[in-house]
């Protein structure tokens, strides 16, 4: 996962194969813990931009939200699709993913080393890409 993504239409790297960038522009959450349950929303807002490849379709950006606990295993998951249709005479869009769960916890120290993840899901060739951007 990354919080920015190029998606290509064709061969990863050209730079005239870009269909969209996107990239995470906030992220919010609401937690609480009350008699060992943990629930929490939490919530990204992404933006897409067209690229040279374009179509004028509605861009298809692929997300998730993960809750990781200090023990290093990732709780739960939540993999989805935004789809991004930029207003007419526009280049870009964005919108919102937002996702709720709970947890039931013995104590509210089994929540000191958690964190709740956000990013955006690029395929193995995009994600190599922009490492060596």
């Amino acid at each position: 996962e990354a919080d920015r993504l190029i998606r290509f239409d064709g061969r990863v790297g050209d730079p005239a194969r870009v269909v969209y960038e996107a990239e995470i522009i906030d992220v919010a959450a609401n937690c609480v813990f009350d008699d060992g349950e943990f629930e929490a929303a939490a919530g990204m807002r992404v933006r897409a931009t067209a690229g040279p490849a374009w179509t004028g379709a509605a861009f298809d950006v692929p997300v998730v939200i993960a809750h990781a606990s200090g023990r290093r295993q990732v709780l739960p998951r939540e993999i989805g699709r935004l789809s991004l249709a930029p207003p007419d005479g526009r280049t870009d869009a964005e919108a919102d993913f937002t996702v709720e769960y709970e947890l039931r916890l013995s104590s509210r120290e089994d929540l000191a080393d958690d964190k709740i993840l956000f990013g955006l899901r690029p395929s193995r060739a995009e994600l190599n890409y922009l490492r060596r951007r």
